[in-house]
């Protein structure tokens, strides 16, 4: 038989019994949209991850800590007790100074959380104070520098200015972003801290070491961090955070004209001294840019010889490939069930038409049909009705894609990220699927075609008739 006469004798046999041959290509459907569906999520999550890594320069970076958890937060500045030579914060200036001279590095962002801000409100607003979650003090050069949605990010050495988190616009009351820009808030510091102002000293009489009163600064909006930064992060220049984060204690004259520290309430003359927050607690972390991405991983390297920690974009795919894996192994497991059924229902199918076709299988026997010619219609047959089964879920993945697409290329840009169509189904997923149903079909229908290739045309044609 020629091609031709088997695909028209193959759709004519499939559409004797519509319903029968319908609902099994509908297990074959569903097992291919899970399928499908599987691969597409992890491959869109790591898309989504790369290009936001991408948009923030992360590719060409390295995180610096004192610690494997301080790439998230804690260290540097605020008032924490000078640290001991066993646990000392490694990420000092000369640290820095160091890591800008190694190879291939183009900029070093020494970073700190400044802990002395309590709370933020809007000048001329409803009064509220909203807690500041996470101030940051960065040099805003190439390794600092982060995507804002509105405005600008602050400039190195700038003073009374801040870059917002978005998280404000909505605490604030306002429409958008760019209402927020150029705007005045209002810092709130807490008694003992002193946003860069020393504390009266107290007066004849007063016990030495009074705390302050709460202390305020005002500052003006010039960004609005997207929301791809982290949660609640705000920023402003390493000079004036570390200014806002500089606490000061009371000291008294020693016979040898040196200040000391003043242990409590004796009498005497008192001055404040100020207390470097970097000198005392170091930076949180400290971000190192490179000059190509091809040389992270040995500048990588030669930063954890000097005894610190890295991260690098590379190390965060490794850890989300690894959380990927495990969920679509999960989820594969649930498609590949699916899969399982309907390998079964075409099995049933298949059989059911042997039945019922033993007759024809008589008659193509006896006017000259091979054991082979039965053989392959029959399993044709069945991979015929994995390969539309294939195809159909693919074309439902497709529109699912499409719409999905259009819903999340909205709510990224309703978050300031980038991405645009990050849901894809590469050629070979879209190959493999029709494949791999196909064969699915074809491995299915072996045993039921190979029961009616062995039919004898005698015992057909009598069992028929």
């Amino acid at each position: 038989m020629r091609i031709a006469d088997y695909v028209r004798l193959l759709h004519g046999n499939l559409l004797r019994s519509k319903l029968r041959t319908g609902l099994t290509m509908l297990s074959v459907i569903i097992g291919a949209v899970a399928v499908i569906s599987v691969l597409a999520a992890t491959l869109t999550v790591r898309s989504v991850v790369e290009q936001q890594l991408s948009a923030s320069g992360a590719l060409t970076s390295v995180t610096v800590s004192g610690n494997p958890s301080d790439h998230g937060g804690g260290g540097g500045g605020g008032q924490v007790a000078p640290s001991s030579a066993a646990n000392a914060n490694p990420l000092t200036k000369a640290l820095a100074a160091q890591l800008g001279g190694l190879p291939h590095v183009v900029a070093v962002s020494p970073q700190m959380q400044v802990h002395s801000v309590q709370s933020i409100g809007l000048q001329g607003g409803d009064g509220k104070q909203y807690q500041s979650q996470r101030l940051l003090a960065v040099v805003a050069n190439k390794a600092g520098i982060q995507s804002v949605q509105a405005g600008r990010f602050i400039r190195d050495g700038e003073t009374k200015a801040i870059v917002l988190s978005a998280d404000y616009v909505a605490s604030f009351g306002l429409a958008g972003a760019q209402d927020l820009v150029g705007r005045t808030v209002i810092l709130y510091g807490q008694p003992g801290q002193s946003l860069g102002t020393p504390p009266v000293q107290p007066g004849p009489g007063q016990p030495g070491g009074q705390q302050p009163p709460s202390v305020q600064v005002t500052a003006t909006v010039v960004g609005v961090t997207s929301g791809g930064q982290q949660s609640g992060e705000s920023v402003v220049s390493q000079s004036w955070g570390t200014t806002l984060d500089t606490q000061y204690h009371c000291a008294q004259a020693a016979p040898n004209g040196q200040a000391q520290g003043r242990p409590g309430q004796g009498p005497g003359p008192c001055q404040m001294v100020a207390q470097d927050p970097v000198a005392i607690n170091g930076y949180e972390n400290i971000v190192v840019k490179v000059d190509a991405t091809d040389s992270v991983a040995g500048v990588a390297r030669q930063i954890k010889a000097l005894g610190v920690f890295t991260q690098t974009a590379q190390d965060i795919l490794d850890q989300v490939s690894s959380v990927l894996t495990i969920v679509g192994l999960i989820l594969g497991a649930i498609g590949a069930l699916s899969l399982l059924v309907a390998t079964i229902g075409i099995i049933n199918t298949m059989i059911m038409a042997t039945y019922e076709r033993r007759r024809e299988i008589g008659v193509m026997r006896a006017t000259g049909a091979s054991r082979r010619t039965v053989l392959t219609m029959f399993t044709l047959e069945a991979g015929m009705i994995g390969f539309w089964g294939g195809m159909l879920g693919l074309g439902i993945a497709l529109l699912v894609r499409l719409v999905g697409n259009n819903v999340l290329n909205k709510v990224l840009a309703d978050q300031g990220l980038a991405g645009t169509d990050v849901i894809s189904f590469p050629v070979w997923l879209v190959v493999g699927v029709v494949a791999g149903t196909t064969l699915l079909g074809i491995v299915a229908g072996v045993l039921p075609a190979g029961r009616a290739a062995r039919l004898d045309p005698v015992e057909a044609l009598a069992s028929a008739g």
